[in-house]
């Protein structure tokens, strides 16, 4: 015969209903959970928004979602593309033409643009915004990008309208079948864009340089009825995360490139080590993002069940089993996580929304990325679901062991118990306290308590880590030890003379010599350069030249830039080998890059063409190398284009060409590095000229808005943690203090006073503050000043910088609190009673 067993469902939901009858404790439970789960969600949500737009602002800097650009493929190598397994796919694009202005841009061009499908759907499209209207399929239809419209003067132009066009000295009408936003500017106002990287690499090969290219795109029936300028083949990988020279290098060797075809990468890892420090930054964040939450959400269940404990104990006298009393808990949390979660993450959705957008403009508003960094914010279903499993998860390990405390707890038992643990042995701990009996007690309070203290201690001191780590590692950028590597000159000003051979520069005697006469200047270089062929005067020698310059290759002779140094110059930059200078400044010799041919070719020599078309021979007298000090890397001193050898010659050697040099670049010293005056001035000297200006105060105007954001993001995050320590610290407090009711009016009943009780407990609240200070000092700052060295090679110019003042302010307002919640709290408890 079975045993007849009662339906006890109803009775136990009516018994943890009945538990929620405490209002402050239950408003308690209810507030932290929403709290933790905002906290947590808020820091993902900015993390994963800003990360989402980071990446989309890479995506439109580059201008294409492939990783490699080929030249100059033949059918029979794409064919072979195509069948590679490490690709994913291919796409073709092409250069037609330009427009042709009245008004002669010298710096702009418009340019007619072809892409195959598979290059317009997966690698054009996604890099661009806002497209409206259809892609172009009629033969007079084209589709435009706005800020084609606006160089062209048809800013009002809408689809559906039709516009005259001079393309290749031929007036043509279109059709406007779409229009679109697209990103080619960059940050330096030169297009770098791979939309338009057919045309970039035909004004390329033709030794033209273009600043700005506007975008136009073609029909295929426009297409097949013009010929194509210039051709290049995107290529997708299947494995985005491969290293840069291997895969090359694999490509290379797979289709037998020639010396005419070329390869550049985008986006792949120079090295398999490239973002590792990132990946491990991040993971370390989001650890202690973990162990902050566990840490508020555990002890707050503590906190309840310590506040229930005599419940449960009656509840043993009734007959209720452990299983039930395990039901009544665990059903309890379950209520509170099903009304506070979703709460919670309706709060931070709703502060991501308003808040991280507008927080993301302010910062970037003004600078060179404000119109191609988008300030959206990330909402994925996986991000909510993270969270709801991370806090689901944290209430349910946490309430593992109250409930199991509850359900094995007897009646007599229930009434001794204060969830304080043994506290015995310190008695016989701190006699060097005996003087003083209160601070001997509140020792004896708080190391009593030992795991539920160190969970409150570890979330203090990783607020206090985090804060303190973030502020010194970025909030002092050395834009000296910037300079000093990249842009060591206050302003650099460079002749749009894209290798011209010859032609006169857009720099004269006349722009020099009002430069010449500004007093603010301190030092004034100017660097002349000259163009030319070269051959090499053995084979072996000629062939070294052509495995690095093939695609400058003109018969069996070379492009070749050549830079006018004098003594001072020629002292400064770092060499291979220990030589006198006699023989270059007496227009002997010669100076190479140790990138342009191999050290054994010293003392071989270069024949180099006059202006009679004659060759002259010059001996190779040392080859400069590279070196990390940017000012004694001669490959710094003049950026020159990469397909043209790179000759250092004196100006009695360039005597002997009978070629007359002209300016490339004055490079500028003043006392201020921030004298915008003299910055204005010299924009107005060089007005009329095509020039690439740059100065170190524009350098610091584009990188401070990206510093603010990273110094906001961080320190937001660090305020967080540090949040979720205080939040925990009250916790523990509230927790000792009403398991201690008895205790501590037992202390009143035997003569401490009120004065003596407030000491009591605000000493617990300092030792917590001490505690936590002695391991941010000990710990924090040594392990701080080492994590911000693993990123010294990628912020080079951030030094870790010590805030005396952070360090004194966030410990101040940690003690103030430590100091008072102790004594609020019990303060508000007498006044229930």
């Amino acid at each position: 015969m079975k045993t007849m067993m009662n339906n006890n469902k109803k009775a136990i939901n009516k018994l943890t209903l009945s538990t929620l009858k405490n209002k402050t404790k239950t408003l308690f439970m209810f507030v932290s959970i929403i709290l933790v789960t905002f906290m947590i969600y808020s820091i993902f949500s900015i993390g994963f928004s800003y990360y989402d737009n980071y990446q989309t602002y890479n995506l439109r800097s580059a201008g294409t979602t492939s990783q490699i650009m080929m030249t100059n493929l033949t059918k029979k190598q794409k064919n072979k593309l195509n069948d590679l397994d490490y690709i994913k796919n291919i796409g073709n694009q092409h250069y037609y033409g330009r427009i042709n202005f009245e008004n002669s841009y010298s710096d702009s061009q418009i340019v007619l643009s072809n892409y195959d499908d598979i290059e317009w759907k997966e690698d054009i499209l996604p890099t661009i915004a806002s497209f409206e209207g259809n892609y172009p399929t009629k033969k007079n239809e084209i589709a435009l990008s706005r800020w084609t419209l606006n160089k062209l003067g048809y800013k009002n132009k809408k689809i559906g309208d039709y516009i005259t066009l001079n393309i290749n000295h031929q007036k043509q009408r279109f059709n406007i079948s779409a229009i679109f936003t697209d990103y080619l500017i960059g940050r330096d106002q030169k297009t770098k864009s791979a939309n338009v990287a057919a045309a970039t690499f035909y004004f390329k090969d033709h030794h033209q340089e273009i600043n700005q290219i506007g975008n136009i795109i073609i029909s295929n029936m426009y297409a097949k009825s013009h010929s194509s300028l210039y051709q290049v083949t995107m290529v997708s990988l299947k494995d985005k995360h491969q290293d840069a020279d291997k895969i090359m290098s694999q490509l290379n060797k797979d289709l037998n490139l020639a010396k005419n075809q070329k390869l550049y990468s985008f986006g792949l890892l120079a090295n398999k080590t490239d973002g590792l420090l990132s990946i491990v930054a991040c993971a370390f964040l989001a650890i202690l993002i973990v162990l902050s939450g566990y840490f508020i959400i555990n002890n707050i269940m503590q906190l309840s069940i310590n506040n229930d404990i005599y419940f449960y104990g009656q509840l043993k006298t009734i007959g209720t089993t452990p299983k039930q009393i395990k039901s009544i808990v665990k059903k309890e949390t379950l209520f509170y996580a099903l009304l506070a979660i979703p709460m919670g993450l309706v709060f931070a959705s709703l502060f991501s929304y308003f808040l991280v957008p507008y927080t993301l403009r302010r910062l970037i508003s003004g600078s060179a990325i404000e119109n191609i960094f988008p300030c959206n914010v990330s909402f994925s279903p996986f991000l909510f679901l993270i969270v709801i499993i991370y806090v689901l998860l944290t209430i349910w390990v946490s309430s593992k062991k109250p409930a199991k405390i509850a359900s094995k707890i007897s009646p007599i038992e229930a009434i001794r118990y204060n969830g304080l643990g043994n506290t015995s042995y310190i008695n016989r701990s701190f006699s060097i306290f005996k003087k003083n009996r209160i601070l001997s007690l509140a020792i004896k309070n708080i190391l009593g308590n030992g795991k539920r203290n160190i969970s409150v201690i570890l979330s203090l001191f990783i607020g206090l880590f985090s804060c303190l780590t973030i502020y010194s590692a970025i909030s002092k950028p050395d834009y000296n030890i910037l300079f000093a590597r990249q842009q060591p000159y206050s302003f650099n000003i460079e002749a749009n003379n894209p290798n011209n051979e010859g032609k006169q520069s857009d720099i004269t005697n006349k722009e020099i010599s009002k430069v010449q006469s500004l007093k603010e200047i301190t030092e004034l270089k100017i660097v002349k350069t000259a163009y030319s062929t070269v051959t090499g005067s053995s084979k072996f020698l000629q062939k070294e030249l052509g495995k690095k310059n093939s695609f400058a290759k003109e018969s069996n002779h070379f492009k070749a830039t050549i830079i006018l140094l004098n003594e001072d110059d020629l002292s400064h930059f770092s060499k291979t080998n220990k030589t006198d200078n006699i023989s270059f400044l007496n227009g002997d010799s010669i100076y190479l890059l140790d990138t342009s041919v191999s050290r054994k070719y010293i003392k071989d020599s270069l024949s180099i063409q006059n202006n009679n078309g004659e060759l002259i021979d010059y001996k190779i007298e040392n080859l400069f190398k590279e070196d990390s000090n940017f000012l004694q890397d001669a490959q710094n001193y003049l950026i020159s284009d990469s397909d043209h050898i790179c000759i250092y010659m004196s100006e009695k050697g360039l005597e002997k060409l009978q070629i007359d040099p002209i300016y490339e670049e004055l490079k500028i010293n003043t006392k201020n590095v921030n004298n915008e005056k003299l910055q204005e001035k010299l924009l107005s000297i060089f007005k009329n000229c095509t020039i690439a200006f740059k100065s170190q105060i524009n350098t610091i105007k584009q990188l401070q808005p990206i510093i603010n954001c990273f110094m906001f993001v961080g320190i937001l995050f660090a305020c967080i943690l540090l949040m979720l320590g205080i939040f925990n610290f009250i916790n523990i407090i509230i927790m000792n203090i009403n398991s201690r009711k008895k205790e501590l009016a037992t202390l009143e009943a035997i003569g401490m006073t009120k004065k003596q009780l407030y000491k009591l407990l605000s000493l617990e609240g300092i030792i917590y503050f001490v505690i936590s200070l002695v391991l941010l000092t000990i710990i924090g700052i040594p392990l701080s000043k080492m994590i911000v060295s693993l990123f010294q090679n990628t912020l080079y110019y951030f030094k870790y910088h010590f805030s005396f003042l952070l360090y004194f302010l966030i410990n101040f307002i940690l003690f103030i609190i430590c100091l008072i919640t102790p004594r609020i709290y019990y303060t508000k408890t007498k006044k229930n009673k």
